[in-house]
């Protein structure tokens, strides 16, 4: 069974972006609106971001769905680039929803660069991420 998923642009400059999984893997795609709605009932929220310090740093993701915190994942990394601590984030993210078996979730991160290379959305490949 398949699902759409959208991504959305805050006022606070943050970006969403949603996965669905099934039998053919992640889709996805990407809708940008000036207004962000609140996920569906069924559909886990995760926080996505990076605390740089000088020669490390800490990613870190928060799942929850509706008011209820469902986990917290955290990757300590000895070295520090806040780019590359952003992707690090959101594969911490990915990692554990597919060991969770999450099948609906929508991701928050501060680089539009990130959500746009991870989703197949930006024009210009960024080979870092890769």
């Amino acid at each position: 069974m398949k699902t759409t998923m959208g991504s959305w642009l805050e006022g606070d400059g943050s970006w969403f972006v949603g996965w669905w999984f099934d039998g053919d893997g992640l889709g996805s795609w990407v809708d940008r609106s000036p207004v962000w709605p609140p996920p569906p009932d069924d559909w886990i929220k995760i926080n996505c971001d990076v605390k740089v310090s000088c020669d490390s740093m800490c990613a870190m993701a928060i799942a929850r769905i509706r008011s209820l915190y469902l986990w917290v994942a955290t990757n300590l990394l000895n070295f520090s680039d806040p780019f590359i601590g952003e992707v690090a984030a959101c594969l911490l993210a990915m990692e554990t929803v597919v060991s969770q078996h999450h099948r609906f979730v929508l991701a928050e991160s501060d680089s539009e660069t990130v959500i746009k290379t991870l989703t197949g959305t930006e024009l210009v490949i960024f080979w870092l991420i890769m």
